[in-house]
């Protein structure tokens, strides 16, 4: 007999089936419309005034009025502690552990190179962004599978091109991307499995997209997240592949939910239970609970957004199959130098299966390799260095904040003097590990250490 698995466990370990984040399910879905009607109507408080068994019917709710308005509108006082905002609230913590699992486990790629560079780009991100790394889960892969967007959204926060082309589920494709997902499966190990089959572009533009994913559960063994614009271009399409992915591996997707039309035709269409592992996303201004990141095409010239600006959660590679193209991609703050909120860290091209990995093996080794103690490195720009007795103090524009003290008995402010001798530029890490020896009596050892860990935490950049 097998051992009973709670829903926890389920969450923070998926199996195969994927995560399970509620015991009643047709409850937790049922308040999360709700909620999501809330999050999109504007009118949909003076509804449940006014006809409140008519507006529950409508949605395809059959809870209580009485427990439904208590979740909307709470009395002074009033702790409003139902078994239906209980159930909503497990489904809520358990879907925020998923996502932390995703980022500290799910996400972390085998190979050690990859690994430690995914780790440094983690830490710089914390630095530059503050509290809005914590909902990135930094996933080391994902495909597009065309070259461009329809849609053409006007707040698309990572500036997707028109589409050119899409690559098809033909034999010779599939087996490129068969082959380049047991690749990266070989350095990613499981981690590979948190990739997605989009980027800047639309999933259902795809007509093979069910295909595609079906190879990419066949030999990683999940589903890959899928975010669309367009669920009600085909709903038939939409409403299968939803039901034939679930059946095999349960996985969160989203909806991107663009005028309130769209949001009245997905209650009408499809059932809460339906969508309770589907985010419906407020992307349209009348939404109540709309908001657009200021990136990409949303973003106003000159304007920065260093905590919520950027819509990029990948650092790793986005391989674009058509164009047969590899990006190295982190998150970053939305500035001037990066409109998207992305560092392009490095790209290369690919034919076949045989370039791929060594276009990849390449990039590895170039980005992900030893550090090279040659290079000059400089500190980020959106760091503020502060000189104090015995250290010195980081600060960040998102809000971080750190003291580095280096004591082992000396009596000069060995940080501060390295931190001065990169502010003032042209040092690599083997010239400041010198300087501090013949002056100042420090060991290469402790001064390589020092440094090295300042990289590692992600206050460095080195120049390429």
């Amino acid at each position: 007999m097998e051992s009973e698995k709670t829903t926890e466990d389920c969450c923070l370990h998926p199996q195969r089936d994927g995560y399970h984040l509620v015991e009643n399910e047709r409850i937790a879905a049922q308040v999360k419309r709700v909620l999501e009607c809330c999050s999109m109507d504007a009118d949909f408080a003076a509804k449940m005034a006014q006809e409140p068994e008519k507006t529950l019917q409508d949605i395809h709710v059959d809870i209580p009025c009485e427990k439904i308005k208590c979740l909307l509108v709470k009395e002074e006082g009033s702790s409003c502690i139902t078994e239906e905002a209980a159930c909503y609230q497990q489904f809520i913590v358990n879907k925020l552990k998923a996502r932390n699992y995703m980022q500290q486990t799910g996400c972390v790629p085998a190979d050690p190179r990859f690994r430690q560079w995914r780790k440094r780009q983690i830490n710089r991100c914390r630095t530059e962004m503050g509290t809005r790394n914590q909902v990135m889960i930094h996933a080391p892969l994902m495909f597009e599978l065309t070259d461009g967007c329809s849609v053409g959204c006007p707040f698309c926060g990572v500036n997707a091109g028109k589409l050119k082309q899409i690559y098809r589920h033909t034999p010779e494709n599939t087996e490129l991307f068969r082959g380049i997902l047991y690749d990266m499966k070989t350095i990613l190990g499981d981690a590979a499995g948190s990739g997605t089959c989009y980027y800047a572009s639309e999933p259902l533009d795809n007509p093979d997209y069910e295909e595609f994913a079906g190879d990419f559960y066949e030999i990683l063994g999940t589903i890959p997240q899928m975010t669309t614009a367009v669920s009600m271009r085909d709903p038939e399409r939409t409403r299968k592949m939803l039901s034939d992915f679930h059946k095999r591996y349960r996985q969160i997707h989203r909806f991107s939910i663009l005028d309130a039309e769209t949001f009245a035709e997905v209650m009408n269409f499809f059932t809460p239970e339906e969508l309770l592992y589907t985010e419906l996303l407020p992307q349209f201004e009348q939404a109540p609970s709309n908001h657009f990141a200021g990136a990409g095409r949303n973003r106003k010239e000159g304007a920065e957004d260093y905590h919520v600006g950027t819509i990029c959660c990948v650092s790793g590679l986005v391989i674009n199959m058509p164009r047969k193209e590899i990006r190295l991609l982190s998150p970053c703050g939305v500035d001037d130098g990066h409109p998207t909120g992305e560092y392009l860290i490095a790209k290369a091209d690919f034919t076949d299966r045989e370039s791929f990995r060594t276009a990849l093996e390449e990039m590895i080794k170039r980005h992900m390799g030893k550090t090279d103690y040659e290079k000059i490195i400089s500190f980020y720009p959106y760091l503020n260095i502060e000189y104090v007795e015995n250290g010195i103090i980081i600060r960040s524009r998102g809000g971080y904040e750190n003291k580095l003290e280096y004591r082992n008995g000396f009596e000069r402010n060995i940080p501060g003097i390295a931190a001065r001798l990169i502010e003032e530029g042209g040092q690599s890490i083997e010239r400041i590990a010198g300087i501090l020896e013949e002056q100042y009596h420090v060991d290469y050892t402790h001064s390589y250490y020092m440094l090295e860990k300042w990289y590692q935490s992600g206050f460095l950049k080195m120049e390429e």
